[in-house]
């Protein structure tokens, strides 16, 4: 049973980013225990009182290095919380160790945190980075989490990347099949299917069958190329509802 005598120095630890010592403390307990104190420690690491970000992140790669298995889920569950914080995103630079020992282990435990912390994307979240420190660099690999990442901003990413690397047409025709048949996004049918037919447009070669029901102007797919702000004008125009 974790005790108040635990408990404080468990704080006591994290106040001083000792992740050897709070992980040697949690060798010593029952499995029982190790997971009360993991709760203990989430509770504390998701303080800003006690624990700054990058103190934060710090602990918690110290504890995966001592043991993966034990302090993953751990981690994983905090990027939920982590990921509305403006202060982890300025400090992604400290998950390159991190991404270094997901390289070397499963594919799981990469892919559980990059599709938690690149949900529902939006434009201030530098999500390029985050590939970078998670050692995603396959091209392909990264549209793949970008469509999974289901916001207008990830497919604006998506689109601009495709361009980058040059994605053969096939690639991203199945790219837009997901796009349309995907009923569990959070993005309006509307808008999935202009990105569709955008797409269709834009990159020579995709090849979609599907009734638009909206004809794009030409004109308007290197004007939508420019900014964000473009590309969403001319998904979303100002007529239509807003995400």
């Amino acid at each position: 049973m974790i005790t108040a005598q635990h408990r404080t120095l468990l704080q006591q630890y994290i106040l001083q980013s000792d992740s050897l010592a709070i992980h040697q403390m949690l060798s010593q307990f029952s499995v029982t225990d190790q997971k009360q104190a993991k709760q203990v420690i989430a509770r504390f690491l998701a303080d800003r009182k006690i624990c700054p970000v990058d103190s934060c992140i710090r602990i918690y790669t110290g504890l995966m290095q001592q043991n993966l298995n034990l302090y993953f889920n751990t981690f994983a569950l905090a990027c939920e919380s982590l990921r509305n914080e403006p202060d982890f995103w300025h400090n992604l630079d400290l998950l390159h160790p991190i991404g270094l020992l997901f390289k070397s282990n499963r594919v799981y435990y990469r892919q559980t945190v990059i599709r938690t912390l690149s949900r529902q994307l939006k434009p201030e979240l530098p999500v390029l980075l985050l590939f970078d420190v998670m050692q995603i660099t396959e091209p392909r690999a990264q549209l793949v989490y970008l469509l999974e990442a289901d916001s207008l901003y990830a497919c604006y990413q998506l689109i601009r990347l495709a361009v980058q690397h040059d994605i053969e047409p096939a690639f991203l025709t199945k790219c837009t099949k997901q796009l349309l048949t995907n009923d569990k996004s959070c993005m309006p049918f509307y808008v999935r299917e202009d990105i569709v037919n955008f797409i269709t447009h834009y990159f020579n070669g995709v090849n979609v069958r599907y009734p638009f029901k909206r004809t794009l102007d030409p004109s308007l797919l290197s004007y939508a190329e420019r900014t964000y702000d473009a590309f969403c004008k001319v998904i979303i125009p100002a007529n239509r509802l807003k995400l």
